[in-house]
């Protein structure tokens, strides 16, 4: 699809996963979990867009090399955040396209959970939507008020939301209009300081298109497999002992 551009920032420091690589480039089932992602978005974007750090970039060519993945590499040169790692890719997509957004370390993503979330994103005319699913202690938790998703909350930054044993959570697959969308992340980042320890996220973005009055949808169309990401060490066992 002409007007879909596949991003997956892939410039993290893998400091929880205590890995010396990237860990979208660690291997699951024999095969790295970027090829892996590649290979399931290949039908909306035979060239997606991978964000990294410029000092793993013979890492990531070797491996699209021996695999035989065509991507463009977008750098992002100073650990800034998920938001500013998204940043990077304004100048390489027009305006007036979508970007379908994949998390880097979600190795058993599904096609039909892609396909869906971008058939229903064009058909309901949404400006942001993203793909969910209910489960026990969830990571993250969709919140809504009237039916209509107002932000996404992450629980371990949430005092009030550490007691939450079942919600709707986000997989890490997004689809949005890039324009309306990298607009306003770029109008926060100029807010952002610089100096500051914490990092520029991308999530609150949510709720920021949401107090705008822009449509934006959760669809809890995702399968079990869907939400294992590779986090931590205890992470990558359970991702281990999953098959395809």
């Amino acid at each position: 699809m002409e007007n879909i551009n596949v991003l997956i920032p892939a410039a993290g420091k893998s400091s929880r996963s205590r890995l010396t690589i990237p860990k979208s480039l660690k291997e699951v089932n024999g095969i790295p979990i970027i090829v892996r992602l590649c290979n399931q978005i290949v039908e909306y974007d035979d060239n997606p867009m991978i964000v990294i750090n410029p000092k793993d970039e013979v890492l990531f060519l070797a491996t699209f090399e021996k695999y035989n993945i065509k991507a463009r590499i977008i750098y992002q040169s100073s650990a800034l955040g998920m938001g500013h790692a998204i940043l990077q890719a304004k100048a390489h997509i027009k305006d007036g396209e979508q970007i379908l957004l994949v998390w880097s370390d979600i190795p058993f993503l599904q096609k039909d959970t892609v396909h869906n979330l971008v058939k229903k994103h064009l058909e309901d005319h949404n400006i942001f939507s993203l793909a969910s699913f209910i489960c026990k202690n969830p990571y993250t938790v969709v919140e809504r008020v009237s039916k209509k998703v107002v932000r996404l909350l992450e629980t371990h930054k949430n005092n009030d939301l550490v007691k939450v044993d079942k919600g709707e959570r986000d997989i890490g697959l997004f689809i949005f209009d890039k324009r309306i969308v990298l607009d306003l992340i770029e109008a926060e980042f100029e807010k952002y300081d610089k100096n500051s320890n914490t990092e520029f996220g991308f999530l609150s973005v949510i709720e920021s298109l949401s107090a705008k009055g822009y449509k934006i949808e959760a669809y809890p169309i995702a399968h079990e497999k869907d939400i294992l990401s590779f986090n931590t060490p205890e992470d990558f066992i359970k991702i281990t002992e999953t098959r395809d």
